[in-house]
């Protein structure tokens, strides 16, 4: 899958963004009948909104049909906001569910952890979550970087403008933001700062053959 992919938790978004934009699917979402019209799609655990519980989640990942679940970039395995510790632990008793059900199984970082302590044979994506602090400090970048060493998706939360997209997470694979939620007509700078990261991808890829 050719990395570089904006999700959103809406279905409103214009045909001619759907190249670069995929749907963020969640707990309580409505959109299982429109995931045939993006290309790719993600499945987040509601976690960060406080509406997860372990009924209602182990019900939306079983809900997908397997042609559904082959286009999924990841699903997120329950975490727990801004405890690394906590994070790790659910990880731990969380993941083998996810694998089972036949998704990319993704952690999501939170604060305090660092590269060593990631079971990087477990997962095939880093979501990197916790606080602002985490994610746009060392602890953050550090993580993205190592995540691309051991060849992983790396995905960044809460992205909700063209400038944090293209400036601070250029070198991640995907990320996701409400910004088209509230605003329909954000989506669109951030679309086309995607498509500037995709070629400017493309020209190092030329340069380094």
């Amino acid at each position: 899958m050719v990395s570089g992919w904006y999700l959103t938790p809406t279905t409103s978004v214009r045909d001619a963004d759907r190249d670069v934009i995929g749907l963020f699917q969640t707990i309580g979402g409505s959109h299982n009948a429109a995931l045939d019209e993006f290309q790719v799609w993600a499945l987040d655990n509601g976690c960060f909104s406080g509406s997860w519980t372990e009924d209602r989640w182990r019900h939306m990942i079983a809900a997908y049909s397997p042609d559904s679940r082959a286009r999924c970039l990841f699903c997120v395995v329950p975490d727990v906001v801004y405890d690394c510790d906590a994070t790790l632990a659910q990880f731990t008793h969380y993941a083998p569910v996810v694998r089972d059900h036949g998704y990319p199984v993704a952690l999501v970082t939170q604060d305090g952890l660092i590269p060593e302590r990631v079971p990087w044979d477990e997962l095939d994506a880093l979501f990197i979550g916790g606080s602002d602090k985490h994610k746009r400090g060392p602890e953050g970048s550090a993580l993205i970087v190592k995540g691309q060493e051991y060849d992983k998706w790396v995905h960044v939360g809460r992205v909700n403008s063209a400038y944090a997209l293209e400036r601070l997470f250029w070198t991640a694979d995907s990320w996701d933001g409400t910004t088209g939620a509230f605003c329909p007509q954000g989506i669109r700078p951030i679309a086309a700062a995607v498509r500037r990261v995709r070629a400017q991808r493309e020209r190092q890829l030329c340069f380094s053959w």
